[in-house]
């Protein structure tokens, strides 16, 4: 018997909508001077199980790393909801806001019935949708980001170095490489890049020529340019 766990790790949003399963509306809660915040799962399909909790969130070069936390409180941690049914998950503070910036992720876990998992099953999934949470400042959210791009060509295409100089979260929304009046590329990466951390890009180009590439990273508080020689 095998088990398989989707997991979507959400990106700032007006809401999700996931097919043939649930919707979820905000997808990004912020915490601060209001300490209390509201998520709204509605559930489109079959009768589903689910199991909710907070966690601390950091990253290392783009990996995320999680860890159990008690500065966000989540009600109710479990529920059931049946077709066409709604349950709001209230998600409160814990903690006094501080100089800096805090990143957690609360889980949305669809809990797969004990009949699913018999003997016989050969493959059964669920749905961990992780809902970024940013516990803002004393300050206020910064208007502004501030994002260092280091590009390198490489033998294929191009790396792109990115380190988050600022003090709050920068979600990268668009990225893309030019040669003069070229487009070589442009993807939507969807990442975050916590306060302090850095993350790296490796992309192929296929018609780049000789010569200097502009890279730009286009984030929900700014655009970020740079070239590569």
């Amino acid at each position: 018997m095998k088990r398989m766990i989707a997991t979507l790790l959400l990106a700032a949003a007006p809401g999700l909508l996931l097919a043939d399963a649930f919707s979820i509306v905000p997808v990004r809660v912020e915490l601060g001077k209001s300490k209390t915040a509201s998520l709204t799962i509605t559930n489109d399909t079959v009768a589903r199980t689910f199991e909710v909790r907070a966690v601390s969130w950091s990253q290392d070069n783009g990996i995320d790393t999680y860890k159990p936390t008690d500065e966000l409180l989540v009600v109710p941690s479990t529920f059931h909801l049946e077709q066409n049914a709604a349950q709001v998950i209230r998600v409160s503070l814990n903690r006094t806001p501080d100089a800096k910036e805090h990143s957690y992720r609360v889980f949305i876990n669809e809990v797969v019935p004990a009949p699913q998992l018999a003997a016989g099953s050969v493959v059964t999934t669920a749905l961990s949708v992780g809902v970024p949470a940013f516990v803002l400042p004393e300050s206020g959210r910064a208007p502004e980001g501030k994002l260092e791009l280091t590009p390198q060509r490489t033998a294929t295409g191009i790396r792109i170095e990115a380190h988050n100089a600022g003090v709050a979260n920068l979600k990268a929304e668009e990225l893309t490489v030019a040669q003069g009046d070229t487009p070589l590329l442009k993807v939507t990466p969807g990442d975050y890049l916590l306060a302090g951390t850095s993350r790296t890009w490796d992309f192929q180009l296929r018609n780049a020529s000789a010569g200097p590439l502009d890279v730009s990273v286009r984030t929900d508080r700014g655009t970020f340019k740079a070239n590569a020689r």
